[in-house]
Parts: structure tokens; sequence; C-alpha cells
């Protein structure tokens, strides 16, 4: 069974995790537009969307994630009198109303875009080696 101590770690532990995704792809944008400011063959644009896309996505939802972990934070303290919880199957809250979503669901889909994302990164550096030029 999980200490309340444990459990506040964790928070702090995702919180870290979250920030540093959010710039790595941050970094990783950078390099993408870098890479594409003297033109895109046109069989790498759709990795440059695809890339673009998830990352952002990624992004929005770690930005969503530490907005939420207050509250995680908050529901942590109040349910240490009643025993521990699992810290993924806590249902957050924003501005007093419930998110639909468990904090494990949301950090999956935080996970998920940053993973797409360094795949499409990595289809569209591999794209743009093997494509000689640049026709538009």
């Amino acid at each position: 069974m999980d200490s309340p101590s444990y459990l506040l770690e964790a928070v702090k532990l995702i919180k870290d995790w979250a920030i540093w995704v959010t710039g790595i792809q941050t970094g990783a944008i950078a390099v993408l537009g870098s890479l594409v400011k003297d033109g895109v063959p046109r069989i790498a644009r759709k990795w440059v969307i695809r890339t673009l896309i998830s990352f952002l996505l990624s992004i929005l939802v770690a930005v969503w994630l530490v907005l939420l972990l207050p509250s995680v934070t908050e529901q942590l303290y109040n349910s240490s009198a009643q025993g521990s919880k699992e810290i993924y199957d806590i249902y957050p809250r924003l501005l007093h109303r419930p998110v639909p979503f468990r904090l494990g669901l949301i950090a999956t889909v935080m996970h998920l875009g940053f993973m797409l994302g360094i795949i499409c990164f990595a289809m569209f550096v591999y794209k743009r080696a093997t494509t000689g030029s640049l026709s538009n």
C-alpha cells in the first residue's frame, strides 16, 4: 500500500517528465524548422506536417497535464485518510469540475504523441536524405 508521500513524489516526477518532453519536442520543432527553411522535397512534406501535428498535440496535452496536477495533489491529500489510491486512476479536476479522463489516459496520450512525432521526424529525415531534388 502506497503512502501519500510516495504518491506526491510520483506527481512531481510526472510534472518533471512532462516538462522535459515539452522541451525536447520544442527543440525538435526548432531543428525541423531549420531543416525545411530551404525547401522540402514533395515526398517529405507529409512527414513534416505529421511531425508538427504529433509534437503540437503532445505539447498541448503535456501543458494540460501539468495544469491538472495541483488538483491531483489535492485529491491525494484528501484521500490519504481513506487509504491510498493509484495515481493514474485519479480523475483530475479543472476549475472545480471533474475532467472526464483519468490521469493515466492523459499521460498516455502525451507519450503517444511524443513517440509518433519522433517516428515522423525520423521518416522526414530519411525521405529528405534519400530524395535529391526539391520538386514542388
